[in-house]
């Protein structure tokens, strides 16, 4: 047997599994087929699902090897077969191996798509035969490709089989393949292959292929592969033909771009210090050396993983790091807020499926400065508590300050707690600040859009695609709303989702919608007007310890109109 494939030069074909005990990850699948044979209880149709390279066609074909191995016919003089495996040596099990057995017919769905394909096949199933061997095994290939008119006249052959066809369908996206094909079919579900067992595959190749390793450069390869085999091979394959069977740690990290930590974690410690200068010129001396962008970007997911289980205390589950890159990590791990690595990772991930292959390095660097405004909103957010400018966010709360004050009575709070004494002089007039009473009136007249209201105008908008974007998935990063006339002003927390929200006004189509679903909510049509939360803010509170001493305690402050009108404690 293995002379017959020594003419193949192509990795992934020369050592293709030809015995189940040789197909690596997918022990469930495999012993259910073995059984199935030993008890001679073979299905008319199989579907095998899963991800590529994960041996999908490679088990087809072992099991029809299996279903027509002379040792595994009951009755036969040479049935001595218990294990349920092909013996490799009969002439059915030689025929198929060669790829000459007139008996297995493969089929290839994204080229034989067609009803005529599919009538073809029917013909053929029903026309004639096995030649030599007790059944007729057809695998069909990517079967989701075939056409709608084509699975159904394939639903008629697998409701009615000929006595000698059994059926083998594998895909790669099973949720594109009808029901009523699957529900007459054994489906199996093939996972990824774990990096581990892709691992020891490669070593056992490289021992027969005599390729000299040095460290430890099949783990990198098996973790690129993405849990497939077929994948892992062939950059095996790629490697050491150009190295001379001579494959380093090095050598795979310079052919894959995989030794990418160094420019990932300088680009998370630049976000981390907020240092965007910094960050650009990171992913500028990555572009430079033109290194894999995908994998720059799995790197930099992984990383602000390691980081979330560093800041959960869950370091033991990082991966292998060095020392320095360690302290990195932990430094990082003070730095950041667990909003902020939320949202980093969030955007760091939608990067991945946004990019489209042209402008990855666009994509990145939009995604570092994106991060790094959510990161400006949180320190002017942490700045407001040291007189600078408040952000918007505040001002619901200054709003509900404002309705919870209450006339102070001093009496009744020196009886309510005879420990606690007001240091506010009681004959002494209160002085108040000319501008909190502009800042009052202001917030007074905003009113916040309820709660109800707001989410059925999300609601309304949620499935509404603009001419670019999503309108109500915008308008989640909207973080105020207030009603003032006959205007909404809608304060977003970024940027760039105002800009993407402004511009899909600008298209009637959009615009319509959102004022129909003002309308229907509030019955009412009002003008938008969109702001970003570190521009939209409120005047300075009053400030003087007896001012904010009298707050603590309850009391509001009122103008001197309202005092006047008031009665005394002497009254």
């Amino acid at each position: 047997m293995t002379n017959s494939i020594s003419n193949i030069s192509v990795f992934y074909r020369k050592w293709r599994p030809q015995f189940f005990k040789d197909v690596m990850g997918q022990e469930t699948l495999i012993q259910t087929l073995r059984q199935a044979i030993i008890q001679n209880r073979i299905g008319h149709a199989y579907l095998l699902a899963g991800p590529r390279g994960t041996g999908k066609t490679t088990t087809a074909r072992i099991l029809s090897k299996s279903i027509n191995c002379l040792t595994n016919i009951p009755g036969t003089p040479s049935a001595s077969n218990q294990d349920g495996e092909p013996c490799g040596n009969c002439q059915s099990c030689e025929s198929i191996t060669k790829g000459a057995s007139m008996d297995l017919i493969e089929m290839d769905a994204a080229s034989n798509r067609r009803i005529d394909d599919i009538r073809d096949l029917q013909e053929r199933v029903f026309g004639a035969g096995p030649s030599i061997s007790r059944s007729k095994v057809y695998i069909i290939d990517e079967v989701h490709m075939l056409t709608d008119q084509s699975f159904n006249a394939l639903l008629k052959t697998l409701e009615e089989p000929a006595p000698w066809a059994h059926f083998i369908l594998c895909t790669t996206e099973p949720h594109k393949v009808p029901a009523t094909i699957i529900s007459r079919c054994q489906r199996f579900d093939l996972s990824r292959i774990p990096n581990d067992i892709i691992k020891t595959r490669l070593e056992y190749i490289c021992n027969k292929e005599e390729i000299n390793t040095q460290g430890d450069p099949l783990s990198k390869i098996a973790s690129a592969s993405s849990g497939s085999l077929r994948d892992a091979c062939n950059m095996l394959e790629q490697i050491s033909i150009a190295n001379n069977n001579i494959v380093t740690d090095k050598i795979v990290d310079t052919a894959l771009g995989t030794n990418l930590d160094p420019y990932s974690l300088s680009l998370i410690e630049n976000l981390a210090e907020q240092n965007i200068i910094g960050g650009l010129e990171v992913i500028a001396n990555f572009s430079s050396h033109s290194y894999d962008i995908k994998e720059f970007r799995k790197n930099i997911l992984s990383d602000l993983r390691d980081i979330l289980l560093e800041k959960s205390g869950e370091s033991n589950l990082t991966t292998t790091k060095k020392d320095s890159e360690e302290k990195v990590l932990s430094k990082c791990a003070k730095l950041m807020t667990w909003e902020q690595l939320i949202q980093y990772i969030r955007i760091f991930g939608k990067s991945i499926v946004s990019d489209h292959g042209d402008h990855g390095m666009l994509i990145i660097e939009l995604a570092f400065i994106e991060c790094c405004s959510i990161s400006d909103i949180n320190i002017i957010s942490e700045n407001a508590s040291k007189n600078t400018k408040p952000s918007s966010i505040e001002i619901v709360k200054k709003q509900e300050q404002i309705n919870s004050m209450k006339e102070i009575d001093p009496l009744q709070t020196q009886n309510k707690d005879p420990n606690t004494t007001l240091d506010v002089d009681p004959n002494e007039p209160t002085v108040v600040d000319p501008a909190f009473n502009d800042q009052k009136k202001h917030i007074e007249e905003l009113n916040s859009l309820s709660e109800k209201d707001w989410d059925s105008i999300c609601k309304s908008l949620k499935k509404f695609r603009g001419k670019t974007f999503v309108l109500g998935s915008l308008l989640y990063d909207c973080v105020n709303q207030f009603i003032e006339d006959d205007s909404i002003t809608l304060v977003f927390k970024n940027k760039p989702n105002l800009e993407r929200f402004k511009s899909e006004l600008d298209h009637p189509p959009s615009k319509l919608a959102v004022e129909e679903a003002l309308l229907e909510t509030l019955s009412k049509s009002y003008e938008l007007k969109l702001e970003i939360a570190d521009t939209f803010s409120d005047p300075k509170v009053p400030e003087g310890h007896m001012v904010r001493s009298a707050i603590a305690m309850g009391a509001r402050i009122i103008n001197e109109e309202e005092n006047e009108n008031e009665p005394t404690i002497d009254d």
